[in-house]
């Protein structure tokens, strides 16, 4: 299972974890100094709990990855491993967040969906060496965290529906770097395709972060961390 970047590299979630590191600062000026205790949760978001054996499991999923790819992991009892784990948590609040926005959006995504991607993302980690089972618990969480993956890219999806690249910045970005093109042997046709594709792609980034950014925001004053979780 993949949680967080740079603990994890997945090419189809690696902008969601850049967003989510990217915002991480704000949560960590702003949540960590309004802690509440909420039970055996670890965080609420919004009134939703993020139970403390899911921030366990996602370290414990987290620490597998860096074995298995033969990175270090920092020791439990250092402070290191402690803003690791809070790193890890920012995450889940993140998702958290993401399948709140999706909700108020009527944005949903197929159970089916969800099972096909987790279970893609658990044969991808036994070709990868993960000896260990899969037990309920391991699925479960897998299966959150992969349903606000998708929840993500569909309110990407949804937020770039109208987006279109004028002609006009087609051929300025083409004469500019017109000589990038010629060097490679990209006929102009072909290079008009590339540069549309390139643009859209920055032009929805764009707009997904600042919608990143104002989510944040709205979650801001609801987000609260329980005493020395």
């Amino acid at each position: 299972m993949r949680t967080l970047a740079p603990l994890l590299v997945h090419p189809r979630r690696t902008h969601f974890a850049a967003l989510a590191m990217v915002t991480a600062f704000g949560v960590a000026a702003s949540g960590c100094d309004s802690r509440s205790d909420a039970g055996d949760a670890v965080a609420v978001v919004g009134g939703a709990p993020i139970p403390r054996e899911q921030l366990e499991w996602a370290v414990e999923r987290a620490q597998a990855d860096a074995e298995r790819t033969g990175r270090s992991f920092p020791d439990e009892d250092s402070e290191a491993f402690r803003r690791r784990r809070h790193k890890i948590l920012e995450q889940l609040v993140f998702e958290a967040e993401i399948s709140k926005s999706a909700s108020r959006l009527g944005i949903a995504v197929p159970t089916a969906a969800v099972y096909e991607r987790a279970e893609e993302d658990g044969e991808e980690e036994a070709d990868a060496g993960e000896e260990r089972e899969p037990n309920d618990r391991d699925l479960a969480f897998t299966r959150s965290s992969v349903r606000a993956h998708l929840l993500y890219e569909a309110i990407s999806r949804q937020l770039a529906r109208a987006v279109t690249i004028a002609p006009r910045r087609v051929d300025l970005y083409y004469r500019s770097h017109r000589d990038e093109f010629d060097s490679t042997g990209v006929t102009r046709a072909r290079a008009r395709v590339v540069i549309e594709t390139r643009l859209l792609q920055e032009r929805r980034q764009a707009i997904m972060q600042r919608w990143v950014t104002a989510m944040k925001a709205r979650f801001r004053p609801t987000v609260r961390y329980s005493t020395g979780y």
